[in-house]
């Protein structure tokens, strides 16, 4: 079918700029996560025969309307790759949390975010075996290991500290044998939250995983067999 609309377009390279959307779609190359940051970045790092591909195809140097348009549906697809495969990090890094606290409370916890992701946290615990009160937990994990870096958006914030009991959960994803997890309450992670100054307000914050270093351990949960 897409064989077909493409000897039905008008134009050589019109014919090979849609075999180039199709292509990306279709086989998701590592190198589109690049378009970004801007079509230099493609050229280089796609290789010599698809970036030739690409100079045949007019789209290498021009500022033309339609090639502008072309860059911007790439850089569209590769923000969907992008926040797909996050996505696919973050329910990793749920899963590993519902499975952590489980264990550490014998009771199955609520999976919040497969409903809704508006309600500033992820899952929803408690505090321990002996007291059945609500803890309600934000997930992060990162395939970089401590080297990662959380985002906490400011409805993310404003859930912990107005939450009676909360926490978060850092996953440092670096291979089965060696994932880790860092507890971190609301007050050891206000050292790293700005403040609103003015009529200025935060809506997001990055963290890096590194400033918990000495939180991460492996969980007795992953030491389990499945």
């Amino acid at each position: 079918a897409r064989g077909a609309r493409l000897i039905c377009l008008a134009g050589y390279e019109g014919m090979l700029r849609q075999a180039l959307l199709d292509y990306i779609e279709i086989e998701r190359p590592p190198w589109v996560q690049s378009a970004t940051s801007g079509r230099s970045k493609v050229i280089s790092f796609a290789g010599s025969a698809v970036g030739q591909v690409f100079v045949e195809a007019g789209l290498a140097h021009s500022v033309e309307d339609d090639v502008v348009a072309f860059w911007d549906a790439m850089a569209a697809l590769a923000r969907g790759q992008r926040d797909s495969r996050l996505s696919e990090i973050g329910r990793d890094g749920e899963r590993l949390s519902i499975a952590h606290e489980s264990a550490r409370t014998g009771q199955s916890p609520k999976w919040v975010a497969i409903e809704s992701n508006e309600d500033g946290y992820d899952v929803l615990s408690i505090v321990d075996v002996g007291d059945p009160r609500p803890l309600s937990i934000e997930v992060k994990a990162s395939t970089l290991g401590i080297s990662g870096t959380l985002h906490l958006t400011r409805n993310e914030w404003d859930r912990a500290i107005d939450a009676l009991n909360h926490t978060f959960h850092l996953w440092a994803l670096t291979g089965q044998a060696q994932h880790s997890l860092a507890v971190v309450s609301p007050e050891q992670m206000n050292a790293h939250v700005p403040a609103d100054a003015g009529e200025g307000s935060w809506e997001s914050v990055s963290v890096p995983f590194s400033v918990f270093r000495t939180f991460f351990v492996r969980p007795a949960s992953l030491n389990e067999p499945a």
